[in-house]
């Protein structure tokens, strides 16, 4: 049980920093660097999802035992 609580809380962790990471590019756009931020924000953004996805599915888990 404590090696699942482990695992949460380094999954919110990462969570937290993605999140940073992803309000920095937000406010870090320009115009001159649009597409290129842009490009950055969408595939961290996916990354992001998929993390998402991982941790729902550790709840999952977590619920069945």
């Amino acid at each position: 049980m404590s090696r699942q609580m482990d695992i949460e809380q380094r999954l919110d962790q990462k969570r937290a920093q993605l999140n940073h990471i992803l309000q920095q590019i937000r406010y870090a756009i320009t115009d001159e660097h649009t597409e290129k931020l842009d490009a950055l924000y969408s595939e961290l953004a996916q990354y992001q999802d998929q993390f998402d996805l991982l941790y729902d599915e550790l709840l999952q888990i977590k619920k069945r035992y």
